[in-house]
């Protein structure tokens, strides 16, 4: 069981990297995504978003996102120097669709349990992408509490005003192409009707209703 209670997102990567380390690639390479396989995100290329880019590629320490973060910095200088206003990369749920090998697929799902994923109206961004891909996997069984929503805009940046009287807080990304809608949320198959934090309460009624 995934359980994402209280999860309102962080990197997207690890949307991919958990799903790689329990399915493995050669499964998911076989599985039809529907959704979002059009998708890509359009950002804005600016020199303010550059610098971010470049002072977390200064304090990352894992080689696979350090590399992720270079590339993103080549697109993003590319773009500059051209004088685009943005740039363009794919969507992670094309990490699985991209890297389909026909000869070595295996449609065999290796988890032999029932896989189910556990929300409350907390999960939003990248805890959002995770319940896309994931429940694009047959069998999965959604249940707790209904998703938050989100929008097809992210990545934001603030800027403080002159006056030092406020603070302007807007997005740089744009995805384009998602399957899932502004402000759509994921509703489960069966619904926890108590406090989704009443970890007792809740394991009870888990066990009551899993498998179904």
């Amino acid at each position: 069981m995934f359980d994402t209670r209280g999860n309102t997102g962080g990197d997207s990567i690890w949307t991919v990297r958990i799903l790689e380390a329990l399915y493995g690639l050669e499964y998911l390479s076989s599985v039809s995504w529907p959704k979002d396989v059009k998708g890509y995100a359009e950002i804005r290329a600016t020199e303010e978003g550059l610098r971010r880019f470049k002072n977390a590629l200064l304090l990352e320490t894992d080689p696979e996102i350090k590399q992720l973060i270079s590339d993103e910095i080549k697109k993003l200088s590319d773009a500059l120097l051209q004088g685009k206003a943005t740039y363009t990369r794919s969507m992670d749920i094309n990490d699985f669709d991209f890297s389909k090998k026909p000869q070595t697929n295996s449609t065999l799902n290796p988890i032999q349990g029932q896989v189910y994923l556990l929300t409350d109206h907390t999960c939003f961004s990248s805890g959002l992408m995770f319940a896309d891909l994931i429940l694009s996997i047959p069998g999965v069984k959604h249940i707790g509490q209904e998703t938050d929503g989100d929008t097809v805009f992210s990545q934001t940046s603030s800027f403080e005003l002159e006056s030092q009287l406020g603070r302007v807080v807007c997005p740089t990304m744009i995805k384009r192409n998602r399957a899932r809608r502004d402000n759509e949320t994921y509703t489960p198959e069966k619904i926890f009707p108590g406090p989704i934090n009443d970890f007792q309460a809740l394991k009870s009624w888990v066990i009551e209703n899993t498998p179904f």
